[in-house]
């Protein structure tokens, strides 16, 4: 599971056990923190390579030339 979308859910649920418990008002302000971070680590990561299959990791690394 790519690591923005698990971001994302943390975040979600977060926002939920905020809004649902009595210390919502911290948990809801880590779960917006946790979101926006998730949206603008996957806004950046495809803006920097747009064309490479989402299993890539660290696309933004310079590419080595294959080993035999």
């Amino acid at each position: 599971m790519p690591a923005w979308l698990i971001l994302v859910l943390v975040g979600v649920v977060l926002v939920i056990l905020g809004i649902a418990t009595n210390i919502g008002q911290f948990l809801i302000w880590l779960g917006v923190i946790i979101l926006v971070a998730s949206l603008v680590l996957g806004l950046v990561r495809r803006s920097c390579c747009p064309r490479s299959p989402p299993t890539v990791s660290r696309c933004c690394s310079p590419r080595r030339p294959p080993t035999a």
